[in-house]
């Protein structure tokens, strides 16, 4: 996916959630792990943290299935289509953000692009395919199931910004 692709990618609205600076800090029972293992981490509790917020129940999380792992299963505090809430597959994508020079006050000419940006078709795919495993085995076929992105900012171990883009599965 590229950023200009990401037009069809709009976070919702009301679900657009900033944590201040002073929020989710890698735990230090993460020790012997790796900084892109503690960044994966810092991300997913700061999704899960943000989902139970809005109403979302945590079923699981990083269920493994053959075919790869599901970041976050959850399910939707609103009614699908069929009547039941939506079973909700969630691939929590994080980033560290470049700091700002302190100079100019601008990034650096090499700023990462959004978190979101490595969710493209190959690996909606997976996920697609990830869905459909959870589905069957756990016998949801009256249920919705959904695939949404929590994209996670973060800046010195810190989480900055948040963005939830509902159903792009």
């Amino acid at each position: 996916m590229t950023p200009s692709s990401l037009g069809a990618l709009r976070p919702l609205p009301r679900m657009r959630f900033l944590l201040r600076c002073a929020a989710l800090k890698c735990s230090t029972a993460l020790t012997g792990r790796t900084a892109t293992a503690h960044l994966g981490l810092l991300g997913e509790a700061a999704a899960e943290a943000y989902l139970t917020s809005n109403g979302y129940r945590v079923l699981a999380r990083r269920a493994r299935v053959p075919m790869g792992e599901a970041d976050l299963v959850c399910e939707s505090p609103h009614s699908s289509d069929r009547g039941s809430p939506a079973i909700v597959i969630v691939e929590v994508k994080t980033r560290d953000a470049p700091d700002v020079d302190q100079a100019t006050g601008v990034l650096p000419a090499t700023a990462h692009q959004p978190p979101e940006a490595a969710v493209d078709h190959a690996k909606r795919a997976k996920l697609r395919s990830i869905a459909a495993h959870l589905a069957r085995a756990n016998r949801w076929t009256d249920r919705t199931v959904r695939i949404d992105i929590v994209a996670v900012d973060t800046r010195r171990g810190k989480v900055v910004a948040l963005r939830h883009y509902a159903g792009i599965g």
